[in-house]
């Protein structure tokens, strides 16, 4: 089964546009020589989904060749981005064949390309509308990252100013404090520049009002 998956894919390596197989099996796999894993490695680089069909009988599991492994046709189906039916007689075949059909025609594939390209591990939302239908779609997407990005920039003036800004912070009290000081060992009535004079007055709470 999964050999035939594998050579499958390889004719539709060319191909340009939609691409789907539709794979009617049972799901047991006795003669690959190559495995689930490989085959979703070969097609995720192509777009190309696979959905399943299982034909047969899932009570005689590991009891008989009319066995059908129903887990790993639908474990393969969602991982090739298809879907999985099950068919027990004619008319329920051909109810999934024109199912799938239906679904392949009426698909949609938009791709947009964010102007905001970082990194930065926020959420993204969009919602999208088709002009002359009705439908809507919303979705979600988080581009990742573990530390949050920032443009491109020349980030050294703003390093600088950052650092001169925490300096300053850090010897505020002190310089504040020696200033306090030096204002009160100030004899009354000293100019301290032109245009401003100490006044001292006596009150309950002493302060100094410059003018």
């Amino acid at each position: 089964m999964y050999n035939a998956l594998a050579q499958a894919a390889n004719v539709f390596a060319d191909v340009t546009g939609r691409k789907a197989i539709i794979l009617l099996a049972d799901g047991l796999d006795n003669r690959s020589t190559i495995t689930a894993d490989e085959v979703i490695q070969q097609i995720d680089p192509s777009g190309l989904s696979i959905s399943t069909i299982g034909l047969g009988d899932p009570s005689q599991l590991g009891v008989s060749n009319a066995a059908l492994d129903e887990q790993a046709l639908r474990s393969l189906a969602d991982r090739a981005g298809g879907a999985f039916g099950y068919a027990n007689d004619v008319e329920s075949l051909r109810g999934l064949y024109e199912q799938y059909g239906r679904a392949l025609q009426s698909e949609y594939v938009i791709t947009y390309t964010s102007p905001s390209a970082l990194r930065d591990g926020l959420n993204r939302s969009l919602s999208v509308s088709l002009s002359g239908t009705t439908g809507q779609a919303a979705a979600e997407y988080n581009p990742g990252g573990l530390i949050p990005e920032v443009a491109r920039r020349n980030t050294l003036p703003l390093f600088v100013g950052a650092l001169a800004v925490l300096a300053a912070l850090l010897f505020a009290p002190t310089l504040v404090a020696r200033g306090a000081d030096l204002i009160s060992k100030l004899p009354k009535g000293k100019l301290l520049k032109k245009g401003a004079r100490v006044r001292l007055q006596e009150e309950s709470q002493p302060r100094i009002r410059l003018r």
